[in-house]
């Protein structure tokens, strides 16, 4: 785990945000390809925070996602947490990440899958949080960590978006399947532009 994380502090802080917002859509394209099918299979329609959106205006929904939700819950569920673990207990360094993960987790109770798939990300951003702390200190990896998480779901909400309005005007009778549509295809593109940066970088 350590050298995981010295690793990642040694990127400048463009690479380091590129390569987690990289490792994060790669999830996010493994659960939509693998686990979202078979979920639903056995259970049923996912219920995500979608669901609990209709009929708020994008703008409004994008600001939520995109700026508000990113700085609280980077706050409570990486700087607070993280900082009171490693300030109060002696725990190893990989149970801090993984309760960091946890709290976030449970901030998305939507359905088990979204509390699986947040607690992914979630160890994720607190891996990202722990090697920024380690590099420039808590105020650094709080904002750095905030822009990433806002990033990933501003990618995810107004590629969704942009992807709806150039998809057949059939297919508006059966939203579920034109969000299920977008949200399945998005990840990919931004996959293919991820390794475009990386081929170009090298």
């Amino acid at each position: 785990m350590q050298k995981l994380i010295n690793k990642l502090a040694s990127y400048n802080t463009f690479i380091f945000v590129m390569v987690t917002l990289g490792i994060s859509f790669l999830f996010l394209a493994f659960c939509r390809s693998v686990i979202v099918p078979w979920y639903e299979n056995l259970f049923g329609p996912i219920i995500g925070p979608n669901h609990y959106l209709d009929g708020v205006p994008f703008y409004v929904v994008f600001i939520m996602v995109a700026l508000i939700a990113p700085l609280v819950e980077t706050l409570v569920n990486q700087f607070l947490v993280i900082y009171l673990l490693l300030r109060f207990t002696r725990f190893p360094l990989w149970i801090v990440i993984c309760i960091s993960a946890l709290f976030f987790g449970i901030a998305h109770t939507y359905s088990v899958y979204y509390v699986f798939y947040t607690f992914v990300i979630g160890i994720i951003f607190a891996v990202a949080f722990v090697a920024c702390k380690q590099k420039r200190g808590y105020f650094y990896a709080f904002w750095v960590v905030a822009l990433i998480h806002g990033l990933f779901n501003a990618i995810i909400t107004l590629g969704a978006e942009l992807l709806c309005s150039a998809i057949p005007l059939a297919w508006i009778c059966n939203p579920c399947k034109h969000i299920k549509f977008c949200f399945r295809i998005f990840p990919y593109l931004c996959i293919i532009n991820f390794v475009i940066f990386r081929i170009n970088a090298n």
